[in-house]
């Protein structure tokens, strides 16, 4: 049995991101669009890939109040308690710099006066749901951008938010 598991977990999917950017404009009322990159690095393929991807910003105020944790916690708890995955994509383990692009324009959130002039931050969060030998997986991803401290073509990657299974 012990052995059976250590197969599993060497020769399964393993999805997960690796970068996240900001790939519009930072202007006052554009939407935010994102490009995240993510890869295989297992040895199976992994089956009926699902995704979610959200962004919400946040000021210094509301980081100290935890009212940004609290969002990141809700999403993780989301991701964490999803039981069924259909439909999807297929992907294929990958190799050396080889990886997989996902193109995202984030509903209801476009860039205000606070996030432009770094009083706000662009919290960005997301779960990839799939198959490996007939069980569910789950990698919650948080990054984040802040005006004068991180570049929109590398997102910065949040202290807590990250849960892979």
């Amino acid at each position: 049995d012990i052995s059976d598991r250590a197969v599993l977990q060497t020769q399964r999917a393993w999805v997960g991101p690796r970068s996240a950017k900001i790939t519009s404009a930072i202007e006052i009322g554009k939407p935010i669009e994102l490009a995240i990159e993510y890869a295989n690095t297992g040895r199976e393929p992994a089956v009926n890939m699902n995704y979610t991807v959200d962004a919400f910003s946040a000021s210094e105020a509301e980081e100290k109040r935890g009212t940004s944790f609290a969002k990141l916690t809700r999403g993780l708890n989301q991701c964490r308690s999803t039981n069924e995955v259909s439909g999807g994509q297929v992907v294929f383990p990958t190799t050396g710099f080889s990886a997989y692009n996902l193109a995202v324009t984030v509903p209801n959130q476009t860039i205000n006066q606070e996030i432009v002039e770094g009083k706000q931050a662009i919290i960005v969060q997301g779960c990839f749901l799939y198959r490996s030998f007939d069980v569910i997986h789950r990698s919650y991803f948080c990054y984040f951008y802040k005006a004068n401290s991180t570049k929109p073509e590398n997102l910065n990657i949040c202290i807590n938010g990250h849960h892979a299974d």
